[in-house]
């Protein structure tokens, strides 16, 4: 998910009203804590991030909780970071829940170490009953800008990492958790409870003005050189999702991303033009 406000969970990582939790259990580092938003004043913050993740999940998910990962150290080793379920109760079933995890310090992460890895559906499992090997697990590489959003049955750990993964000591990744409303959120509720979350009630995403607000927050963002949000906007006029629909301006805001350079400006580049030759004609 793309657009998922960096500047905005700056804000929240500097807001006063955190309750810090250490290591949650033996899956994570000991150098590893947990700062939840610990009131609906806080939580508020993350809000934008959620709206953006919540486009991709459907307006029948509500946002449940927040908080901040931080890890205190240059290295976790291999035995340190074991794979794990966020939500491994057996009455919370899967497509009910998802994570998002939204890297925020290093301001970028090397392709080898400290990113997200995961295995499939029932892959491990079978491995585990023996009907077929532990395959390599499938990685995600963190971008900032950009949030991974998976569901919480899904089994996965931080990948290993040495001090270029971190800044300073320290590496900080935004974690936001979605339940359905049709789930078993008094599970849901207990398990991040478990895990130090405040007890807050769910915010209903996708009421028309949250889908404003969010809107507003986007162009704002896209105005101001964001080049996840300039290519979110330019998506939002191609498909007329809360603003207006015009092929020309998406190709605008994807030109506007690509000269902000990296490895996908060539190709936002080819689809710019693409949409200038083919479709132009939409707009009349």
């Amino acid at each position: 998910a793309q657009g998922v406000g960096p500047a905005a969970l700056a804000d929240a990582a500097r807001a006063p009203n955190f309750s810090c939790r250490g290591s949650v259990n033996e899956n994570f580092p000991s150098t590893m804590s947990w700062h939840w938003a610990a009131d609906a004043e806080t939580r508020q913050l993350f809000l934008p991030a959620a709206e953006a993740v919540g486009a991709h999940l459907g307006s029948d998910f509500a946002f449940m909780a927040a908080h901040l990962i931080v890890a205190s150290s240059d290295e976790v080793r291999d035995a340190e970071s074991k794979f794990h379920f966020d939500f491994g109760l057996p009455d919370i079933p899967r497509e009910a829940v998802a994570t998002a995890l939204v890297p925020l310090l290093p301001s970028s992460f090397p392709e080898w170490e400290g990113n997200l890895e995961w295995y499939p559906w029932d892959a491990a499992a079978a491995a585990y009953e023996g009907r077929q090997p532990l395959p390599q697990p499938a990685v995600h590489r963190y971008r900032v800008g950009e949030g991974v959003v998976f569901d919480g049955k899904l089994e996965h750990r931080t990948q290993p990492f040495s001090g270029v993964a971190s800044q300073g000591g320290k590496r900080i990744v935004a974690a936001l958790y979605f339940a359905r409303a049709d789930a078993s959120q008094r599970s849901v509720r207990s398990v991040l409870f478990s895990q130090g979350a405040p007890p807050l009630p769910p915010v209903h995403l996708g009421s028309q003005g949250e889908q404003d607000n969010m809107v507003d927050i986007i162009q704002l963002a896209a105005e101001g050189g964001d080049p996840a949000a300039q290519q979110l906007l330019a998506k939002m006029h191609l498909m007329g999702q809360g603003v207006v629909r015009s092929v020309t301006l998406a190709a605008g805001w994807l030109r506007k991303a690509a000269a902000h350079g990296g490895p996908e400006s060539n190709d936002l580049l080819q689809a710019a033009e693409e949409l200038e030759r083919d479709y132009r004609g939409l707009d009349t």
